[in-house]
């Protein structure tokens, strides 16, 4: 018999059209994985190098299970990080409560839904897994390899999801704390695999043998995770250097060690979200996290708030919410500690600052998906219809929260930038500028879009994905087309011409989206549509 609850997540589920979609684009990035394998093979450079189809295949087969578990990564926090949030804030956990069922039936049953929904995702891409088993190179210990990294990374990121659905209300706050609680394990998973492999390789390894240096270990992490699957079918075809047996053995102890701190950080998850359900429950108090208490306890500087208040009350308003108080501060630490971990990394790897390039899209992605969530609570709860029959303005609204998501992400975005510069090249310095024109008007503009989003009720994963369509591919698209043309007419179609005119372009799409969005709070023509949710 199944239980109610996960019966019901099921249900829910199949509804769902996100359940749907997101094997689709899973099997997408497997198809562009795989047609960038056969592209390079029909060139001849796959092949120069007496690379065997077998070693192909093992090659294959390591940059899928790549994909699938980068996906995992950042999916699976996602997946659980409303699920209790959101009873709380429709009001149906109390409803449950009234049934038979008690807090650790709910968990129970929402946390073996997630991880099946989890399961049926990995099943949707066995058409493409199976390629490299055709090709060769594949043996045993490589997919049971796979098949453990993947397990411990999905439960890991539904572990950080429960733990971020346990305390919170709002949708951005539980997706945001998801995130950060990811990351936060993700920490110790990566240790316990370095020390573990480092332990069992020097108890393995023969006499005379020297271990690689001490800066070695702060990545070896990631190559057994990613890399380690394809160890078996390089290894064979004698392409490289074949892995010691002694190194294998290392990689399989400290994976078993990461799936047991996996196993044992989602049943303490779990854990903690029914012991706080429970205590909940047992108290008679109401199912709301406690971020409203923690917001009538934080106290702002009279003269600030007073200001604030004077300039735009919406401001003034976005500023108790946790996104602007935690969110500010939180991005700031997470960048200058990535760029600290990137800067031990360089030290092994001369090249290895690059990977701070990609911090600033990493957080307008973050900006575009909290820009897509605008207004979201005040919809749910009925409050921004009180707010449009003030005396505010339509337009204060839009620049107040504008304004709020400019302030959380601003400062983690200069300090990126700053830090970038300090750590490139001088050759590359003429990129990095154009890459700052690009973050700060994205910076600008992707909030605009993501208020039009909003405004249209949309789902807040639906409107981040139309917000980065509308706000960054179709203003490149247009400079791209304007490029061409302008090098057509009088022989200039360089990067500066292109930078400007992708500037210009989602300068006026952010001007247009921000009209519109004024225009529906004034006409009221947002009522008109429902407001998209997850099916319950």
């Amino acid at each position: 018999m199944i239980p109610p609850v996960l019966e019901r997540e099921l249900r829910s589920a199949a509804r769902y059209w996100g359940t749907y979609w997101i094997r689709v684009g899973a099997g997408s990035a497997m198809v562009l994985a795989l047609g960038g394998l056969l592209l390079l093979r029909s060139k001849g450079s796959l092949f120069d190098d007496g690379l065997t189809p077998a070693t192909a295949g093992a090659l294959l087969f390591g940059i899928l299970h790549t994909v699938l578990t980068v996906t995992f990564a950042w999916l699976c926090p996602v997946l659980t990080a409303d699920c209790i949030s959101r009873e709380r804030r429709e009001g149906t956990l109390g409803l449950l409560f009234l049934t038979p069922l008690n807090a650790w039936d709910v968990v129970a049953g929402k946390g073996m839904a997630h991880v099946l929904r989890a399961f049926g995702l990995w099943l949707s891409t066995i058409p493409f897994l199976a390629i490299p088993f055709l090709m060769g190179g594949i043996r045993p210990g490589d997919f049971a390899r796979a098949v453990a990294i993947e397990l411990s990374v999905v439960l890991v990121g539904l572990a950080a999801g429960f733990l971020a659905t346990a305390r919170t209300t709002r949708w951005a706050s539980a997706m945001l704390c998801a995130l950060g609680y990811s990351v936060l394990l993700w920490i110790p998973m990566l240790a316990i695999c370095s020390m573990v492999a480092r332990s069992a390789m020097l108890a393995g390894m023969p006499p005379n043998t020297s271990m690689p240096e001490p800066e070695f270990w702060l990545v070896a992490p990631f190559a057994i995770l990613f890399a380690s699957v394809a160890a078996g079918g390089v290894s064979a075809s004698g392409w490289v250097v074949s892995v010691p047996a002694w190194v294998m053995a290392g990689v399989d102890a400290s994976l078993v060690a990461v799936g047991q701190f996996a196993i044992l950080v989602f049943a303490g998850s779990v854990f903690l979200t029914g012991t706080v359900l429970a205590r909940s429950r047992k108290a008679g108090r109401s199912m709301e996290s406690g971020d409203r208490d923690r917001r009538r306890a934080w106290r702002w500087g009279r003269s600030r708030a007073r200001r604030w208040l004077e300039e735009n009350p919406i401001r003034w308003l976005q500023a108790w919410s946790p996104l602007l108080r935690w969110g500010r501060l939180g991005w700031l630490g997470a960048v200058l500690l990535l760029w600290g971990m990137v800067g031990l990394l360089a030290r092994l790897e001369s090249h290895f600052e690059h990977v701070g390039w990609a911090f600033p899209p990493v957080l307008l992605l973050s900006m575009a998906l909290a820009a897509a969530g605008s207004f979201r609570q005040e919809v749910e709860e009925g409050t921004l219809e009180l707010l449009l029959v003030t005396t505010l303005p339509p337009r204060r609204l839009v620049t107040g929260r504008a304004r709020a998501l400019w302030a959380t992400f601003g400062p983690a975005l200069a300090a990126s930038m700053a830090i970038q510069l300090v750590f490139i090249q001088p050759s590359d310095v003429e990129g990095w500028w154009y890459e700052a024109q690009l973050v700060l008007v994205a910076w600008l503009t992707l909030p605009m879009v993501g208020m039009r989003c909003a405004m249209r009720r949309l789902h807040p994963m639906l409107g981040w994905v139309l917000v980065l369509a509308w706000g960054v591919v179709a203003p490149m698209g247009v400079a791209g087309v304007l490029t061409a043309f302008t090098g057509a007419l009088f022989d200039r179609a360089d990067k500066e011409t292109w930078v400007l005119f992708a500037a210009l372009s989602q300068g006026v799409a952010s001007l247009w989206w921000g009209r519109m969005t004024v225009w529906d709070l004034k006409t009221r023509n947002f009522m008109k549509r429902p407001l998209q949710r997850r099916a319950a």
